[in-house]
């Protein structure tokens, strides 16, 4: 009965009510607004370079710079195609980088996808975090969370190879086919770990109609 009881505390102390669960989740949470944050900036800051670039004006020049150098021409590994059209989107208010690279259709899809991807994974773990920190964790509502991030994971591997092929136009790689394994183990795992929910959920409905 001891260890039983040592074992179960040492489980709430993870998950549960005033658990590193609800921890984890002011963490998601605050990582979530960072990187909301620097998608909804880089919005705007891809939506001021196409009217500098199709009007020409020098609007907001302070933070977002578009030409032919914007202060890394002379890198080594961007001297040759220094002719071509360049990026820089500062923080606002500040001279601190928050986004360089060539200004085309491919960079900016991909910064996009990347950001927007990122964006919802902080905020689906903010929830299944938050939703662990629960008294009653096996709850439909925390299955569902489990569901969509697991369906995230899985479907940005078609997603990610798409945009690898299609946008960027590059070969395949081993980098490529890491990334794809990642994903989509993390979303296999998942799967197993919302039967393992699902499980704990008909037991403890099973329990409280017995009770």
């Amino acid at each position: 009965i001891h260890l039983k009881y040592n074992f179960k505390t040492k489980i709430m102390k993870l998950i549960g009510k005033n658990s590193v669960s609800k921890y984890f989740s002011y963490f998601f949470l605050v990582l979530f607004l960072f990187i909301a944050f620097h998608f909804i900036y880089e919005i705007i800051g891809f939506s001021v370079l196409y009217y500098k670039y199709k009007t020409g004006s020098n609007i907001l020049s302070d933070y977002f710079l578009l030409g032919n150098d914007v202060g890394w021409s002379k890198n080594e590994y961007t001297n040759p195609i220094k002719d071509v059209l360049k990026f820089k989107i500062y923080y606002p208010f500040t001279e601190q980088n928050l986004l360089t690279g060539i200004y085309n259709k491919s960079f900016i899809i991909n910064s996009l996808i990347s950001s927007s991807y990122f964006t919802v994974f902080s905020f689906v773990c903010y929830k299944i975090t938050d939703a662990l920190s629960k008294d009653y964790i096996f709850n439909l509502k925390t299955i569902n969370w489990f569901k969509k991030l697991a369906w995230l994971s899985i479907l940005f591997v078609p997603i990610q190879i798409i945009n690898w092929f299609f946008n960027l136009n590059l070969k395949m790689s081993a980098s490529l086919l890491y990334i794809s394994f990642i994903f989509l183990s993390l979303g296999i795992i998942l799967f197993f770990i919302i039967d393992f929910f699902k499980k704990g959920y008909e037991l403890q409905s099973e329990n409280d109609l017995t009770i």
